[in-house]
């Protein structure tokens, strides 16, 4: 049991592994390259369902990997961009000895979340300032901001063209030429299958047919009993009907025992 247990460990752990990108956390809801570029970033894209080609809506990367910084100990911002220019999201990787105080225990990084990178951003002014207002942590506070920007900067500088933009603007155009026609090939199934009855609509027609079938059986043999019974009656009356000579016959008989019978009484009284 115990070496099954092992062996499906080593077997799930890497293709979980395999499944997880950094991207993930800061740009959801898309596909993703492996870190490319002179300057390394990665690409949040999807497939163009015409062209089947790679569309571009993002780009994410490491601060310090852009700006290259000589630090010992660099602060590792990894930050997600789209194509506006905008600042998508963020997480601190690594920073100084002051991460704690000023990246970690308060909301102050997040409003630069959705800020776009063309905007000023200036340290109290356009942004807020950090407080308490330490001479350390605004320094760290300002160093924050000027690695976000300007990594930010550099990447749209040299990745961010007309070319990608004009290619997003087509997915949409082909997304919705597609929809169009997969509504449209909806439409035409389901007048198809309105034409066409389904199995158990034709089910339940054979067996509507057969019980109205029984029912005029019924009903046919309810208008046959009364005309069989008229057709007895009839029968029955005609068998005990005399032929008009018989019954001339009948009344003669009858007329000569009747004068027979009163000749004898008046013969009797005489």
């Amino acid at each position: 049991m115990r070496i099954l247990f092992i062996i499906f460990f080593f077997l799930l752990v890497p293709s979980v592994l395999a499944e997880y990108h950094p991207c993930q956390d800061v740009f959801p809801g898309y596909q993703y390259t492996e870190k490319i570029g002179t300057l390394p970033h990665y690409e949040a894209y999807k497939i163009d369902p015409i062209t089947e080609e790679k569309v571009v809506f993002g780009f994410c990367f490491y601060s310090h990997e852009i700006l290259k910084q000589d630090s010992i100990n660099p602060m590792e911002i990894f930050i997600s961009l789209d194509l506006e220019g905008n600042i998508v999201d963020f997480r601190i990787a690594k920073a100084d000895v002051y991460k704690p105080y000023l990246l970690f225990d308060t909301e102050w990084p997040l409003q630069i979340i959705g800020k776009s990178i063309d905007d000023p951003w200036e340290y109290d002014e356009d942004i807020e300032a950090f407080l308490p207002k330490h001479d350390k942590t605004v320094n760290t506070a300002k160093r924050f901001l000027q690695d976000v920007v300007q990594s930010s900067r550099d990447i749209a500088n040299l990745y961010l063209t007309e070319e990608v933009k004009e290619k997003t603007v087509e997915y949409l155009l082909h997304t919705q030429q597609v929809q169009q026609l997969r509504n449209e090939q909806r439409k035409t199934d389901l007048l198809q299958k309105q034409k066409k009855p389904s199995q158990d609509f034709m089910v339940q027609f054979a067996i509507d047919e057969k019980i109205q079938a029984l029912e005029d059986q019924n009903e046919i043999k309810k208008e046959i009993r009364p005309v069989e019974n008229a057709i007895t009656g009839s029968a029955v009356v005609s068998s005990f009907t005399l032929s008009r000579a018989s019954l001339f016959w009948v009344i003669v008989f009858l007329s000569i025992s009747v004068f027979f019978i009163l000749l004898y009484l008046i013969i009797r009284r005489s």
